[in-house]
């Protein structure tokens, strides 16, 4: 299925080819709007593609579940700059996944999300089932740009958190995540795991980046020779991994040390 302001049209497009609207009933053309998407039934193994280079100003609220073998996925079609999903501080969630399972969503921007009064909101909210996260840019949340909380299992890799005011990726309950070459950068907080609530079951961290965050982890607690940093969940793993703020409980976790930066105090494995 293929979403797209400037070519699509909700009312007469079947949403199964790029072809832009013309006139006429049941054409093969894109749909215009995420509400249209959000009102719509999806099978395991569907795509539903958003024109690069475009904008959306709405809450996409995936309305299907996949299957283990079979993603459903939220990605891209075409040429230019990933897609956005803007909510202008004014739209509590950009990606709203808490009730679905099994959901691959790509080469997206979420930017925005929360609203300034008060301050609460998520780019990207999850809640259940089991979901990938990949090649994405999640920025300017009010709250945390990735909720990964209850009994989710998510896999997120390839991709920037970017300017949350609280979080850049937030767990509680029994969350398990898996992080893989991610940039956090200019978030209050990198990653949360707030005891409070449960602090979530496990999270293993690889080859990523903290930068210009308050605290890298919290609550912020320590890192053994073993490679594990408690974080208050039951397992932690965090390899690979480059922290750009020196002096703090760690700076680098690394096997390369030419990859820190002038001055800084490497952790070396």
């Amino acid at each position: 299925y293929y979403i797209s302001v400037a070519d699509g049209n909700d009312s007469n497009c079947t949403g199964l080819a790029q072809t832009a609207y013309v006139s006429g009933t049941n054409q093969p053309c894109p749909w215009k709007t995420i509400a249209k998407v959000n009102a719509s039934t999806f099978g395991p193994g569907d795509s539903i593609l958003f024109k690069r280079g475009e904008t959306w100003y709405e809450t996409l609220i995936p309305p299907s579940d996949g299957t283990a073998g079979n993603f459903i996925t939220f990605g891209a079609y075409g040429s230019g700059n990933i897609p956005v999903i803007d909510g202008e501080h004014v739209r509590v969630l950009g990606i709203d996944a808490t009730l679905r399972t099994y959901l691959n969503i790509e080469y997206i921007r979420v930017q925005n999300a929360g609203t300034l009064s008060p301050l609460s909101g998520s780019g990207i909210s999850y809640l259940t089932g089991v979901h990938t996260l990949d090649n994405v840019e999640i920025v300017d949340s009010t709250d945390q740009n990735i909720a990964a909380h209850g009994s989710v299992q998510l896999t997120f890799t390839n991709s920037t958190t970017t300017g949350a005011d609280d979080d850049g990726l937030s767990m509680h309950g029994t969350a398990d995540v898996v992080v893989d070459n991610v940039m956090f950068i200019d978030n209050n907080q990198g990653v949360n795991t707030s005891v409070t609530q449960g602090g979530g079951a496990s999270i293993t961290i690889t080859n990523s980046y903290f930068s210009n965050t308050t605290d890298e982890f919290y609550p912020d607690n320590y890192i053994s020779s073993s490679i594990t940093k408690t974080l208050f969940v039951p397992s932690a793993t965090i390899d690979h991994t480059v922290q750009l703020n020196p002096g703090d409980t760690f700076d680098y976790n690394i096997f390369d040390l030419s990859l820190a930066p002038s001055g800084a105090n490497p952790f070396i494995l």
